[in-house]
């Protein structure tokens, strides 16, 4: 049963750290919109 809770603990946790990188990256890309730097070399 607790290996169950810790596997449970561990998908939890990396679905906040996914959520972190996702709005890193969000907001990133929205500021690169802003300053016209949508297109990339």
């Amino acid at each position: 049963m607790s290996h169950l809770c810790h596997v449970e603990s561990e998908e939890n946790s990396s679905e906040k750290l996914f959520i972190l990188f996702y709005n890193i990256f969000t907001s990133a890309f929205l500021k690169r919109i802003k300053n016209g730097n949508f297109i990339t070399s």
